[in-house]
């Protein structure tokens, strides 16, 4: 696989990007446009070709789009259905099957688990081969949409950070114990953009309005890189880590990615890769690829090289 764009005739932004846990396909989700074009639809990464056409929805936009381990399933949601619904990538069909989420803004999932998180007028954790929740942030309710409240579940489904509900405080849950695991203070009071490591040795938050730009050492409890990224860092909209935990690529407002360890906050490369904004960032499983959407409406893949 070489680097390339590959160009989708909906030309309105790409907001979510997935990669499957093997790596061979990348679920893309935008803005419906006017025409009817595809807003939700899957490429196969070895040949550029898309293979799954999932949505055609107008004008509304993606506002969650998970591939979900073990299942066979895309899980996914639009804007104001107020509900997850599921594609069974096997036999092609969008199940009649959905998990009915008031307000849902954001949806989350882990790459070793069947559980995802729904953030909307409640936090909840529901278990995909059972349909059934499993979990929930006790006495939070949202009765107007909020999109500065983030929940994002790690890789292997047992811890749920959430972001908004706190002032200037991360919450981290252990929901097997149904138990809060940490507390990180500090941070913003609401957010655009969360990704825990793969390990979920870190964790990491671009603020509301793309008001700076935070990290955690999360057995430590500690924010790291301060001089780096703080509150008076701006610019910047999306954010991901790669699968070592040793580096992480941050996407910004006019289309630049920059690559940086972990270790030190140091910048080693810088990539203009979209016009506008970049508004979801995800690596393959192996780390050789860096895949990205952005304002532009193109979908980037690129070699992850160092130099």
């Amino acid at each position: 696989m070489n680097n390339c764009t590959i160009v989708i005739l909906n030309e309105n932004p790409i907001l979510k990007i997935d990669v499957s846990s093997d790596g061979k396909f990348v679920a893309v989700g935008q803005q419906g446009d006017y025409t009817g074009n595809i807003n939700i639809g899957v490429w196969e990464l070895e040949n550029h070709e898309l293979v799954h056409k999932i949505e055609s929805e107008k004008f509304y936009e993606v506002v969650g789009l998970n591939f979900v381990n073990n299942t066979g399933y895309i899980a996914y949601s639009i804007f104001d259905r107020n509900s997850v619904q599921f594609y069974d990538l096997k036999n092609q069909i969008t199940i009649p099957e959905k998990l009915n989420t008031p307000k849902l803004r954001h949806l989350s999932s882990g790459a070793k688990t069947t559980r995802i998180v729904t953030t909307g007028m409640t936090i909840e954790a529901w278990d995909l081969e059972t349909k059934q929740r499993i979990w929930t942030v006790d006495d939070y309710t949202e009765l107007a949409p909020n999109n500065t409240v983030i929940a994002k579940i790690n890789n292997e489904g047992n811890l749920v950070c959430v972001a908004g509900i706190k002032k200037q405080t991360l919450l981290i849950y252990d929901i097997n114990e149904n138990a809060l695991y940490k507390t990180l203070e500090n941070a913003p009071s609401g957010a655009r953009c969360m990704a825990f490591s793969s390990d979920a040795k870190y964790v990491a938050v671009i603020g509301a309005l793309s008001k700076g730009v935070f990290f955690w050492d999360v057995e430590k409890g500690q924010r790291i890189l301060t001089e780096t990224y703080n509150d008076k860092t701006q610019g910047y909209w999306s954010l991901c880590f790669h699968p070592t935990g040793e580096y992480f690529a941050i996407g910004s407002l006019v289309g630049f990615i920059s690559i940086h360890s972990i270790k030190d906050g140091k910048s080693i490369k810088q990539i203009k890769a979209h016009e506008g904004r970049i508004w979801s960032m995800c690596f393959t499983p192996n780390g050789k690829y860096l895949i990205s959407g952005g304002d532009d409406g193109l979908l980037n893949i690129r070699e992850f090289k160092l130099s």
